[in-house]
């Protein structure tokens, strides 16, 4: 697995699959996998889901559930990580993974596939909390839920795996949006917009013909329609 910040690596019609994992508590080596959860999406609409909880064969601390609420007795009759995580590979197929502080995640991935003697795949994998600090750098917290919050994006259960794949899908439009703004430029006579090239190959304005100088009237407008994911 490989961690890239560089959109421009990701192949052309690429599905995407966005995951999320609840845990015991954070230790890759010491702690066990308790709920996964992912979809698959491809040209902006999720396609597939994966939803499943497991047994950790060993009690989750009162304090985790307390934050993800999965408890000893809601995985007691889940099957393992060996019965899983199989299933799940299979689901990942060839696309390109994305999750929010995706270190996590995919090291608990990986600790779980050598655990149980498999072989894990070669992806690329995206991670929205990196992406946001590159592409909407100041902001007072990069945390999936004050995220959400920033860009209004709608959380019905925090720390769910299914609801948190929702959102981390949200953020992934709006870093794409952001990666593909449109730059216009507004005439100060009359108002007319141009794009970008259309100003760059005749410095003026189409309609007044308006040669004033543009610097302080460039706009830019993200494109939330049309992205690819």
């Amino acid at each position: 697995m490989t961690i890239t910040n560089n959109l421009k690596q990701i192949p052309k019609d690429s599905d995407f699959v966005i995951l999320d994992l609840e845990t015991t508590g954070f230790s890759r080596e010491h702690d066990r996998i308790v709920e996964i959860a992912a979809i698959r999406v491809h040209d902006g609409v999720i396609t597939e889901r994966f939803h499943q909880r497991v047994n950790p064969e060993r009690e989750i601390p009162e304090k985790v559930s307390a934050i993800h609420g999965i408890f000893d007795k809601d995985v007691a009759d889940c099957p393992t990580i060996a019965e899983v995580m199989p299933e799940f590979l299979a689901f990942l197929g060839k696309a390109v993974l994305v999750a929010h502080n995706a270190s996590f995640d995919v090291g608990f991935i990986r600790a779980n596939v050598l655990r149980i003697g498999g072989s894990l795949p070669f992806y690329l994998v995206l991670d929205t909390l990196k992406l946001c600090k590159d592409y909407f750098p100041g902001l007072p917290s990069y945390s999936q839920i004050n995220l959400a919050k920033h860009f209004g994006i709608e959380v019905k259960k925090a720390h769910s795996a299914d609801d948190d794949c929702l959102v981390c899908h949200e953020l992934l439009k709006w870093i794409f949006a952001e990666r593909n703004r449109t730059i216009y430029w507004k005439c100060p006579t009359c108002g007319q917009l141009v794009t970008d090239l259309e100003y760059k190959a005749v410095m003026f304005c189409p309609v007044c013909k308006c040669k004033s100088s543009w610097a302080k009237f460039r706009i830019i407008i993200p494109l939330l329609n049309g992205v690819i994911v």
